[in-house]
């Protein structure tokens, strides 16, 4: 049950002891500790000890010179438990052994406990600086045990993590406690974590580990310890290859392996408190925060050589990896509140990322803040994009360059109030949208944002214009308030945009045999963008969203205006002129008799067509509408809706080419006008035509038939013209219907 055994000499004339040993066995299980010292009965009855206990020791030591003496100790004690409050954690073993040679001790303890073993080992220098040396190995730590233990009574988490890492601490004790002077720029304590390992099951091929989070060194320098009324001063955070992998534990699951067990471990330690006088607490006023650089400072962050790998899961993609990311943080002020920083994320050669600046932790204000990206996009570097981007990206198969440079001052607290200059640079793009694949040469867009409002600023600076696209250019520039209604004033031209460029890069059948060089001058003035959207778009799912509720909201009485012209045109293949064109040719061989009607012709492009029209309230009205070619001519006016009602007047037709062809074409023109004009109405999805006539008679025998193969022809032409605006509006929830 209990033995102790001591024998060795004592030197008289040099007093000390030598060779003295120490051999201590007691059985703990029986419940009885009477025979130990007090102090250690209490130690003992504390952890409920209820193993072996052992102790060995020895030493030589003389009186005169401690330091110098020579001693071993080792003590090995089994199942004990360490308690605090309801937590209790078994403790298989507790082996502890030291060793004291040439003025230093060797010290070594091993505690096995839930399954695990953590080895602490270092020295101790027996100087008057007490230098000291420790480090805390843990190989294949499970994490999960250390939860159950934490959390008596719930539920044992089913995943398994393990944790293996390297902790070394250097530090001159007596330095670091100011009993001792330290050397110029010695820091007081050095810590360094080492080969960092969290490895959990791969979730992808079962069996195989994965170190979800890992780190070669993150080492800290500290100049002082920490003391009341003074900030933490860190000289030095050095971090070597840090890499995170994050693999969704199913596909398109939002749990990544082994995070799961970090999250729990984290809620267990964010418990909410039970103690009511925290509730009281919470009703007192708020006190203000102190100043982070009152708490912390930092003298320099440096990482190197960091990756990240990132799998979703997601179908059609390929996991996201960066590798290669440097950081640099410097302090850069003497108050210790305002940093330098500088990341470069050079991971590929077809997507570079650096973001650098100066930010004042007090504030929290980035002044200033420089951020470059570039980037080469294509079938294969596509998949350089974290797979969310992927699954855009997917329907619409971008290609080309794109650059974006930002300049300017960041207030973290209030991210909109920011003051920044951006410059877009975009070349040899192209993208499908519907069915089109879109080409842009050329886009220029610098940016300004500040005081809430986004600002389109002259693309000259960037050597504009701002675009070029199907043989033709386009500028914008103006002002958007970053409100809930996004309140715009804007300027758009578009000089000599090809339609035939636009139908040439129509990637499925039919395609229409459109020809025309577009010119454009959009203005908006305070438009509320949001609003127009919510009007112009179908409010029927009831969602009562925030565009619900703008849809209900006034629009200004003028909001913009816009004059858009088609010249050298030919306009076959759009349904209303195609169906308008088809009749003009039998009406100029029913009146002149013309015996080569169903010749081929050769069809030059000499159509023209032009829209005026301000933008009123809620609706768009057309002061000009006009329209002129070869055999068919047409005017009109009125208004279309943005929850797409028509209302519109069209004079002319094909007779009203016959004007200027002498007496008898006027004539007749002019007897044509008095006889029939076309009101338009209805919505683009379902157009309504009716025919309008005057008092007089009809000119000639045919001219009845005439005008109702004209009418016929508009109804036709405008029924598949409605078709034809729904589909371009509607394109992409026919075919999500479809």
């Amino acid at each position: 049950m209990f033995s102790l055994g001591i024998d060795g000499e004592i030197n008289i004339d040099d007093p000390g002891l030598q060779n003295l040993n120490v051999d201590l066995q007691a059985d703990l299980t029986r419940d009885r500790l009477d025979f130990l010292p007090p102090q250690l009965q209490l130690i003992l009855k504390r952890t409920h000890a209820k193993g072996k206990l052992s102790v060995k020791a020895g030493a030589s030591v003389a009186m005169s010179d401690l330091a110098r003496g020579k001693a071993d100790l080792n003590l090995d004690v089994r199942n004990i438990q360490l308690s605090a409050g309801d937590i209790q954690i078994p403790v298989d073993d507790l082996a502890v052994s030291a060793q004291l040679r040439d003025g230093k001790v060797q010290q070594s303890v091993k505690i096995a406990a839930l399954n695990n073993v953590f080895d602490l080992s270092g020295w101790v220098a027996l100087n008057n600086r007490l230098d000291t040396d420790t480090t805390l190995t843990m190989k294949d730590v499970q994490i999960e045990p250390l939860i159950a233990a934490l959390r008596p009574g719930e539920p044992a988490p089913t995943t398994s993590t393990k944790l293996s890492a390297a902790i070394e601490i250097q530090s001159p004790v007596m330095v670091a406690f100011g009993a001792v002077p330290r050397a110029e720029n010695e820091p007081v304590a050095a810590v360094n974590v080492r080969n960092l390992r969290l490895t959990t099951d791969d979730p992808i091929t079962p069996g195989t580990p994965l170190d979800f989070v890992a780190c070669d060194r993150f080492g800290v320098v500290l100049m002082s310890l920490p003391a009341p009324g003074k900030p933490i001063a860190v000289d030095q955070v050095v971090v070597e290859h840090p890499a995170i992998r994050a693999v969704a534990t199913g596909p398109g699951s939002k749990r990544f392996a082994g995070f799961l067990s970090l999250q729990n471990l984290a809620g267990n330690s964010a418990a909410p408190a039970t103690n009511p006088a925290a509730s009281v607490a919470s009703t007192m006023p708020a006190m203000s925060l102190p100043r982070l650089s009152d708490i912390f400072r930092l003298g320099s962050l440096s990482v190197t050589d960091a990756s990240l790998y990132y799998d979703p899961r997601i179908d059609e993609t390929t996991p996201f990896s960066l590798k290669g990311v440097t950081t640099k943080v410097t302090m850069d002020s003497l108050a210790g509140d305002a940093y330098q920083f500088d990341v470069l994320i050079p991971s590929k050669p077809d997507l570079n990322i650096e973001l650098a600046g100066r930010v004042n932790v007090d504030s929290f204000i980035v002044d200033p803040l420089k951020l470059d990206f570039s980037a080469h996009i294509s079938g294969e570097t596509r998949k350089s994009f974290p797979p969310e981007v992927q699954k855009l990206m997917l329907p619409y198969e971008p290609v080309g360059k794109i650059a974006v440079k930002v300049e300017g001052n960041v207030p973290l607290r209030n991210p909109m109030a920011s003051n920044l200059e951006a410059d877009v640079l975009v070349d040899d793009f192209a993208a499908t949208t519907g069915d089109y694949r879109i080409p842009i040469d050329h886009l220029r867009l610098p940016i300004r944002l500040r005081d809430d409002e986004v600002e389109f600023l002259d693309a000259d600076k960037l050597g504009g214009p701002m675009l070029e696209a199907l043989s033709g250019r386009a500028d914008l520039t103006g002002k958007v308030k970053l409100n809930d209604r996004l309140d715009s004033t804007l300027s758009l031209i578009v000089d000599g945009m090809l339609l035939q460029d636009l139908m040439a890069d129509k990637i499925s059948d039919p395609k229409k045999q459109l020809i025309g060089a577009i010119h454009a001058d959009v203005e908006l003035v305070n438009a509320p963008v949001l609003v127009v959207a919510a009007k112009a778009m179908p409010q029927s799912d009831g969602s009562g969203g925030h565009l619900s509720q703008l849809a209900s909201e006034n629009l200004p009485v003028v909001w913009g205006s816009a004059s858009i012209e088609l010249t050298q045109a030919r306009l076959i293949g759009f349904e209303l002129v195609q169906g308008m064109g088809n009749i003009a040719k039998s009406v100029f061989t029913d009146l002149f008799h013309r015996e080569d009607k169903d010749k081929p012709e050769v069809v030059v492009p000499k159509e023209t067509a032009k829209i005026e029209c301000t933008f009123n309230r809620s609706k768009i009205w057309i002061s000009t509408l006009h329209y002129e070619g070869e055999d068919l001519g047409a005017d009109g006016k009125g208004w279309v809706g943005l929850n797409q009602q028509v209302n519109l007047n069209l004079t002319g037709g094909p007779i009203s080419k016959l004007a200027g062809m002498g007496t008898v074409g006027n004539w007749i023109k002019n007897a044509s006008d008095s006889l029939l004009y076309y009101h338009v109405s209805g919505t683009f999805s379902d157009l309504k035509i009716e025919t309008k006539r005057g008092d007089g008679q009809p000119i000639v025998e045919g001219a009845k038939n005439i005008t109702e193969k004209g009418v016929k022809a508009v109804g036709t032409g405008l029924d598949k013209a409605g078709s034809f605006i729904h589909g371009l509006f509607n394109h992409n929830k026919d075919q999500n219907q479809n």
